[in-house]
Protein backbone atom coordinates (compact mmCIF):
# COMPACT_ATOMS: atom_id res chain seq x y z
CA UNK A 1 0.00 0.00 0.00
CA UNK A 2 3.00 2.41 0.85
CA UNK A 3 4.46 1.63 -2.54
CA UNK A 4 1.13 2.58 -4.44
CA UNK A 5 0.89 5.57 -2.40
CA UNK A 6 3.96 6.38 -3.27
CA UNK A 7 3.54 6.21 -6.95
CA UNK A 8 0.33 7.81 -6.93
CA UNK A 9 2.04 10.97 -5.14
CA UNK A 10 4.98 10.52 -8.43
CA UNK A 11 2.42 10.73 -10.97
CA UNK A 12 0.08 13.82 -9.43
CA UNK A 13 3.71 15.80 -9.02
CA UNK A 14 4.62 14.96 -12.54
CA UNK A 15 0.89 16.18 -13.63
CA UNK A 16 1.58 19.67 -12.05
CA UNK A 17 5.07 19.80 -13.92
CA UNK A 18 3.18 19.11 -17.29
CA UNK A 19 0.75 21.24 -16.47
CA UNK A 20 3.29 24.41 -15.71
CA UNK A 21 4.72 23.56 -19.54
CA UNK A 22 2.81 25.22 -22.58
CA UNK A 23 1.28 22.82 -24.76
CA UNK A 24 2.23 22.96 -28.64
CA UNK A 25 -1.56 24.70 -29.26
CA UNK A 26 -1.17 26.82 -26.15
CA UNK A 27 2.32 28.11 -28.05
CA UNK A 28 1.18 28.10 -31.67
CA UNK A 29 -1.97 30.88 -29.97
CA UNK A 30 0.80 32.76 -28.58
CA UNK A 31 2.70 32.76 -31.52
CA UNK A 32 -0.30 34.16 -33.72
CA UNK A 33 -1.24 36.74 -30.90
CA UNK A 34 2.03 38.12 -31.25
CA UNK A 35 2.19 38.05 -34.83
CA UNK A 36 -1.48 39.45 -35.12
CA UNK A 37 -0.33 42.41 -32.79
CA UNK A 38 2.98 43.59 -34.29
CA UNK A 39 5.12 41.61 -32.20
CA UNK A 40 7.20 39.79 -34.74
CA UNK A 41 10.24 38.83 -32.63
CA UNK A 42 8.68 36.61 -30.24
CA UNK A 43 5.86 35.22 -32.59
CA UNK A 44 9.12 34.06 -34.95
CA UNK A 45 10.69 33.01 -31.53
CA UNK A 46 7.71 30.69 -30.59
CA UNK A 47 7.66 29.39 -34.35
CA UNK A 48 11.33 28.70 -34.08
CA UNK A 49 11.49 27.15 -30.42
CA UNK A 50 8.40 24.63 -32.02
CA UNK A 51 10.36 23.90 -34.88
CA UNK A 52 13.01 22.66 -32.83
CA UNK A 53 11.07 20.55 -30.63
CA UNK A 54 9.04 19.14 -33.11
CA UNK A 55 10.91 19.49 -36.80
CA UNK A 56 7.95 20.35 -38.12
CA UNK A 57 8.76 22.36 -40.88
CA UNK A 58 5.22 24.12 -41.32
CA UNK A 59 6.30 26.61 -38.17
CA UNK A 60 9.08 27.64 -40.65
CA UNK A 61 6.31 28.57 -43.15
CA UNK A 62 4.39 30.31 -40.48
CA UNK A 63 7.29 32.13 -39.87
CA UNK A 64 7.25 33.67 -43.00
CA UNK A 65 3.68 34.45 -42.66
CA UNK A 66 4.88 36.52 -39.77
CA UNK A 67 7.24 38.47 -41.16
CA UNK A 68 4.72 39.08 -44.74
CA UNK A 69 2.05 40.04 -42.67
CA UNK A 70 4.22 42.46 -40.66
CA UNK A 71 5.73 44.25 -44.16
CA UNK A 72 9.00 42.18 -43.46
CA UNK A 73 9.38 41.13 -46.82
CA UNK A 74 13.03 40.50 -46.99
CA UNK A 75 12.75 37.54 -43.99
CA UNK A 76 9.49 36.82 -45.40
CA UNK A 77 11.66 35.41 -48.83
CA UNK A 78 13.39 33.38 -46.44
CA UNK A 79 11.60 31.64 -44.73
CA UNK A 80 9.45 30.60 -47.14
CA UNK A 81 12.54 29.35 -49.58
CA UNK A 82 14.26 28.07 -46.68
CA UNK A 83 10.39 25.91 -45.84
CA UNK A 84 10.71 24.49 -49.37
CA UNK A 85 14.05 23.26 -48.35
CA UNK A 86 12.37 21.25 -45.71
CA UNK A 87 8.75 20.14 -46.70
CA UNK A 88 10.17 17.52 -48.67
CA UNK A 89 6.84 16.42 -49.85
CA UNK A 90 5.00 19.33 -50.80
CA UNK A 91 2.77 18.86 -54.08
CA UNK A 92 3.01 20.86 -57.19
CA UNK A 93 -0.26 22.70 -55.68
CA UNK A 94 1.30 23.68 -52.50
CA UNK A 95 4.63 24.07 -53.57
CA UNK A 96 2.65 27.08 -56.16
CA UNK A 97 0.85 28.80 -53.29
CA UNK A 98 4.34 29.26 -51.57
CA UNK A 99 6.00 30.50 -54.55
CA UNK A 100 2.77 32.60 -54.96
CA UNK A 101 3.88 34.59 -51.33
CA UNK A 102 7.56 34.53 -52.34
CA UNK A 103 6.74 36.32 -55.79
CA UNK A 104 4.15 38.70 -53.73
CA UNK A 105 7.06 39.96 -51.44
CA UNK A 106 9.51 40.29 -53.88
CA UNK A 107 6.95 42.84 -55.70
CA UNK A 108 7.00 44.79 -52.83
CA UNK A 109 10.40 45.02 -52.12
CA UNK A 110 10.78 45.91 -55.86
CA UNK A 111 8.74 48.86 -54.79
CA UNK A 112 10.71 49.66 -52.24
CA UNK A 113 8.64 48.78 -49.80
CA UNK A 114 9.15 46.31 -46.47
CA UNK A 115 11.12 48.46 -44.37
CA UNK A 116 7.81 50.02 -42.14
CA UNK A 117 5.45 47.84 -40.17
CA UNK A 118 2.09 46.63 -40.58
CA UNK A 119 -0.43 48.32 -38.68
CA UNK A 120 -1.92 46.13 -36.05
CA UNK A 121 -4.29 43.70 -36.82
CA UNK A 122 -3.58 44.38 -41.11
CA UNK A 123 -3.78 41.65 -43.40
CA UNK A 124 -0.74 40.66 -45.46
CA UNK A 125 -1.39 41.16 -49.14
CA UNK A 126 -1.17 37.54 -49.79
CA UNK A 127 -4.11 37.22 -48.20
CA UNK A 128 -3.94 33.59 -47.17
CA UNK A 129 -3.89 31.29 -43.95
CA UNK A 130 -0.76 29.78 -43.01
CA UNK A 131 -0.69 26.41 -41.65
CA UNK A 132 -0.48 25.20 -38.06
CA UNK A 133 0.99 21.37 -38.24
CA UNK A 134 3.16 18.99 -40.78
CA UNK A 135 0.58 16.84 -42.80
CA UNK A 136 0.12 16.29 -46.47
CA UNK A 137 -0.64 19.12 -48.75
CA UNK A 138 -4.28 17.84 -49.17
CA UNK A 139 -4.75 17.03 -45.48
CA UNK A 140 -7.03 20.35 -43.56
CA UNK A 141 -4.59 21.90 -41.15
CA UNK A 142 -5.15 25.40 -38.89
CA UNK A 143 -3.76 28.85 -39.21
CA UNK A 144 -1.68 30.45 -36.56
CA UNK A 145 -2.31 33.92 -38.01
CA UNK A 146 -5.53 35.94 -39.13
CA UNK A 147 -7.11 37.06 -42.47
CA UNK A 148 -9.82 35.33 -43.96
CA UNK A 149 -8.47 33.62 -47.07
CA UNK A 150 -9.33 35.06 -50.48
CA UNK A 151 -8.82 31.23 -51.75
CA UNK A 152 -8.83 28.18 -50.03
CA UNK A 153 -5.47 26.10 -51.51
CA UNK A 154 -4.77 22.15 -50.11
CA UNK A 155 -3.42 21.94 -47.09
CA UNK A 156 -5.54 25.42 -45.55
CA UNK A 157 -8.57 25.48 -44.00
CA UNK A 158 -11.10 28.88 -43.95
CA UNK A 159 -11.01 30.73 -40.90
CA UNK A 160 -14.65 29.50 -40.01
CA UNK A 161 -13.89 25.74 -39.95
CA UNK A 162 -10.39 26.13 -38.30
CA UNK A 163 -10.90 25.61 -34.01
CA UNK A 164 -13.11 22.27 -34.70
CA UNK A 165 -10.65 21.19 -37.29
CA UNK A 166 -7.56 22.13 -35.24
CA UNK A 167 -6.54 18.63 -35.10
CA UNK A 168 -6.01 15.48 -37.88
CA UNK A 169 -6.02 12.86 -35.25
CA UNK A 170 -8.15 11.57 -32.23
CA UNK A 171 -4.74 10.86 -30.38
CA UNK A 172 -4.29 12.08 -26.69
CA UNK A 173 -2.94 15.61 -26.49
CA UNK A 174 -0.30 16.44 -24.21
CA UNK A 175 -1.35 16.97 -20.45
CA UNK A 176 -4.34 14.67 -20.76
CA UNK A 177 -5.41 12.14 -17.92
CA UNK A 178 -6.30 9.06 -18.92
CA UNK A 179 -7.78 6.04 -16.65
CA UNK A 180 -7.46 2.38 -18.47
CA UNK A 181 -8.32 -0.84 -17.11
CA UNK A 182 -7.04 -3.87 -19.16
CA UNK A 183 -7.49 -7.75 -18.79
CA UNK A 184 -6.01 -10.89 -19.89
CA UNK A 185 -3.36 -13.73 -19.45
CA UNK A 186 -0.40 -15.17 -19.76
CA UNK A 187 2.67 -17.56 -18.83
CA UNK A 188 5.63 -17.86 -16.68
CA UNK A 189 8.49 -19.54 -15.84
CA UNK A 190 10.21 -20.55 -12.92
CA UNK A 191 12.87 -22.66 -11.22
CA UNK A 192 13.23 -25.08 -8.68
CA UNK A 193 11.50 -23.96 -5.77
CA UNK A 194 9.24 -25.52 -3.57
CA UNK A 195 5.80 -24.47 -3.38
CA UNK A 196 3.93 -21.82 -1.75
CA UNK A 197 1.74 -23.83 0.71
CA UNK A 198 5.15 -25.42 1.67
CA UNK A 199 3.36 -29.11 0.86
CA UNK A 200 5.45 -31.91 2.32
CA UNK A 201 5.76 -34.73 0.01
CA UNK A 202 4.30 -38.17 1.92
CA UNK A 203 7.33 -39.95 0.50
CA UNK A 204 10.23 -37.97 1.64
CA UNK A 205 8.72 -35.72 4.22
CA UNK A 206 10.42 -32.59 2.80
CA UNK A 207 8.60 -29.72 1.38
CA UNK A 208 7.42 -30.19 -2.12
CA UNK A 209 10.20 -29.06 -4.78
CA UNK A 210 8.60 -28.01 -8.66
CA UNK A 211 11.18 -28.54 -11.25
CA UNK A 212 12.38 -25.42 -13.19
CA UNK A 213 9.61 -24.55 -16.14
CA UNK A 214 6.73 -23.44 -17.75
CA UNK A 215 3.69 -22.80 -15.88
CA UNK A 216 -0.09 -20.91 -16.56
CA UNK A 217 0.79 -17.39 -14.35
CA UNK A 218 -2.94 -17.41 -13.36
CA UNK A 219 -6.06 -17.73 -14.57
CA UNK A 220 -6.24 -13.99 -15.66
CA UNK A 221 -5.07 -10.53 -14.47
CA UNK A 222 -6.85 -7.68 -14.14
CA UNK A 223 -4.79 -4.23 -14.17
CA UNK A 224 -6.43 -0.31 -13.72
CA UNK A 225 -4.15 2.31 -14.97
CA UNK A 226 -4.10 6.07 -14.48
CA UNK A 227 -1.62 7.94 -16.66
CA UNK A 228 -0.57 11.52 -17.89
CA UNK A 229 0.73 11.82 -21.47
CA UNK A 230 3.46 14.33 -21.17
CA UNK A 231 4.04 14.95 -24.80
CA UNK A 232 2.94 13.50 -28.16
CA UNK A 233 5.25 10.56 -27.79
CA UNK A 234 5.93 10.25 -24.21
CA UNK A 235 3.52 9.16 -21.34
CA UNK A 236 3.90 8.11 -17.33
CA UNK A 237 1.55 6.14 -15.92
CA UNK A 238 1.40 3.80 -12.92
CA UNK A 239 -1.23 0.29 -12.62
CA UNK A 240 -2.31 -2.00 -10.29
CA UNK A 241 -1.92 -5.76 -10.91
CA UNK A 242 -3.82 -7.95 -9.80
CA UNK A 243 -3.60 -11.98 -10.74
CA UNK A 244 -6.35 -14.80 -9.79
CA UNK A 245 -5.56 -18.34 -9.89
CA UNK A 246 -9.09 -20.77 -8.55
CA UNK A 247 -7.18 -23.83 -6.26
CA UNK A 248 -7.77 -27.09 -6.76
CA UNK A 249 -7.63 -28.43 -3.09
CA UNK A 250 -9.68 -31.54 -3.51
CA UNK A 251 -10.09 -30.78 0.09
CA UNK A 252 -6.72 -29.97 1.31
CA UNK A 253 -5.99 -28.67 4.89
CA UNK A 254 -2.41 -27.13 5.67
CA UNK A 255 -0.82 -29.31 8.32
CA UNK A 256 2.04 -28.21 10.58
CA UNK A 257 4.17 -25.56 8.91
CA UNK A 258 2.05 -25.53 6.30
CA UNK A 259 -0.02 -22.11 4.82
CA UNK A 260 -3.25 -22.25 2.63
CA UNK A 261 -3.06 -22.20 -1.36
CA UNK A 262 -2.63 -18.84 -2.35
CA UNK A 263 -5.57 -17.85 -5.15
CA UNK A 264 -4.08 -13.67 -5.60
CA UNK A 265 -1.46 -11.67 -5.68
CA UNK A 266 -1.28 -8.11 -6.01
CA UNK A 267 1.39 -5.88 -7.74
CA UNK A 268 2.21 -2.05 -8.48
CA UNK A 269 4.09 -0.38 -11.29
CA UNK A 270 5.36 2.80 -12.47
CA UNK A 271 5.81 3.07 -16.53
CA UNK A 272 6.76 4.81 -18.95
CA UNK A 273 5.79 4.43 -22.53
CA UNK A 274 6.73 5.86 -25.74
CA UNK A 275 5.38 6.07 -29.01
CA UNK A 276 7.17 4.82 -31.63
CA UNK A 277 4.42 5.01 -34.24
CA UNK A 278 2.29 7.29 -34.81
CA UNK A 279 -0.08 6.83 -37.44
CA UNK A 280 -3.20 8.93 -37.75
CA UNK A 281 -5.62 7.63 -34.57
CA UNK A 282 -3.01 4.19 -34.07
CA UNK A 283 -0.38 4.74 -31.60
CA UNK A 284 2.21 1.80 -31.69
CA UNK A 285 4.64 2.05 -28.62
CA UNK A 286 7.07 0.51 -26.12
CA UNK A 287 6.96 0.97 -22.40
CA UNK A 288 9.06 0.12 -19.40
CA UNK A 289 8.96 0.33 -15.41
CA UNK A 290 9.41 -1.30 -12.39
CA UNK A 291 7.22 -2.42 -9.63
CA UNK A 292 6.53 -4.29 -5.96
CA UNK A 293 4.49 -6.93 -4.87
CA UNK A 294 3.61 -9.39 -1.61
CA UNK A 295 4.38 -11.81 -4.66
CA UNK A 296 3.84 -12.68 -8.36
CA UNK A 297 2.23 -16.32 -9.24
CA UNK A 298 2.75 -19.13 -11.31
CA UNK A 299 0.49 -21.58 -10.82
CA UNK A 300 1.36 -25.02 -10.01
CA UNK A 301 -1.16 -28.32 -11.03
CA UNK A 302 -1.40 -30.91 -8.96
CA UNK A 303 -1.12 -33.29 -12.22
CA UNK A 304 3.19 -31.71 -11.81
CA UNK A 305 5.53 -34.47 -12.14
CA UNK A 306 4.62 -37.08 -9.32
CA UNK A 307 8.12 -38.30 -8.64
CA UNK A 308 9.42 -35.11 -7.31
CA UNK A 309 6.02 -33.66 -6.88
CA UNK A 310 3.45 -35.49 -5.42
CA UNK A 311 0.74 -32.88 -4.75
CA UNK A 312 -2.94 -33.96 -4.35
CA UNK A 313 -3.92 -30.14 -5.25
CA UNK A 314 -3.08 -27.52 -7.20
CA UNK A 315 0.00 -24.77 -5.74
CA UNK A 316 1.69 -21.46 -6.73
CA UNK A 317 5.16 -20.87 -6.84
CA UNK A 318 6.03 -16.83 -6.37
CA UNK A 319 8.66 -14.92 -7.76
CA UNK A 320 10.58 -11.82 -5.86
CA UNK A 321 9.24 -8.77 -4.49
CA UNK A 322 10.61 -6.41 -7.08
CA UNK A 323 9.66 -6.11 -10.74
CA UNK A 324 11.23 -5.07 -13.88
CA UNK A 325 8.77 -4.81 -17.24
CA UNK A 326 9.45 -4.49 -20.74
CA UNK A 327 6.80 -4.75 -23.29
CA UNK A 328 5.18 -3.29 -26.77
CA UNK A 329 1.24 -2.38 -27.17
CA UNK A 330 -1.00 -0.99 -29.74
CA UNK A 331 -3.95 1.55 -29.44
CA UNK A 332 -6.99 2.96 -32.04
CA UNK A 333 -8.15 6.42 -30.44
CA UNK A 334 -11.89 5.89 -31.68
CA UNK A 335 -12.46 9.54 -30.55
CA UNK A 336 -9.69 12.19 -28.32
CA UNK A 337 -11.29 10.64 -25.44
CA UNK A 338 -11.90 7.06 -26.08
CA UNK A 339 -9.55 4.40 -26.92
CA UNK A 340 -9.10 0.77 -27.21
CA UNK A 341 -5.33 -1.50 -26.64
CA UNK A 342 -3.32 -4.49 -26.98
CA UNK A 343 -0.61 -4.45 -24.29
CA UNK A 344 1.97 -7.21 -24.35
CA UNK A 345 4.16 -7.33 -21.26
CA UNK A 346 7.44 -9.65 -20.11
CA UNK A 347 7.57 -9.42 -15.93
CA UNK A 348 11.05 -10.02 -14.60
CA UNK A 349 10.81 -10.49 -10.86
CA UNK A 350 13.76 -10.62 -8.20
CA UNK A 351 15.58 -11.69 -5.96
CA UNK A 352 13.36 -15.06 -6.84
CA UNK A 353 13.75 -15.23 -10.21
CA UNK A 354 10.32 -15.50 -12.36
CA UNK A 355 9.75 -14.35 -15.66
CA UNK A 356 6.28 -13.68 -16.24
CA UNK A 357 4.59 -12.62 -20.36
CA UNK A 358 1.17 -11.88 -20.41
CA UNK A 359 -1.07 -10.50 -22.93
CA UNK A 360 -4.50 -7.62 -21.94
CA UNK A 361 -7.04 -5.82 -23.81
CA UNK A 362 -8.25 -3.05 -22.44
CA UNK A 363 -10.36 0.57 -22.70
CA UNK A 364 -8.77 4.11 -21.98
CA UNK A 365 -10.71 7.19 -21.08
CA UNK A 366 -8.86 10.38 -21.56
CA UNK A 367 -9.70 13.99 -20.40
CA UNK A 368 -8.12 17.05 -20.34
CA UNK A 369 -8.11 18.76 -17.09
CA UNK A 370 -6.22 21.93 -17.16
Amino acid sequence: MRAAILLTLSLLLLARSAQAQPTSGEQERVARKACLVGDTAKGVEILADLFIDTRDPTHIYNQGRCFEQNRRYADAVARFREYLLKAVDLDAKAKAEVEQHIAACASYLAKGEGTEHAEVGEKSPAGSEPRATAVPAAAPVTATTAGPPQVTPPGVLPQATQETSERPHNRRTPGAIWLAFAGGTGGAYHGRQSVDSRSRSPVTNTVAPVAAGFAPASLFQLEPELGIQVSDRFALAIFLRYQYAPKDDAGYVPGPDEYPILTSAVAGFLRAEFSALNLSNFRGYLSGGVGVGKSFLAVIHKDCDMTSCPLSHSDTVSGGTLGLLAGLGAMVHLTTNLGIFLDAKEIVTFRTVLALTEINVGLAVAFDPW
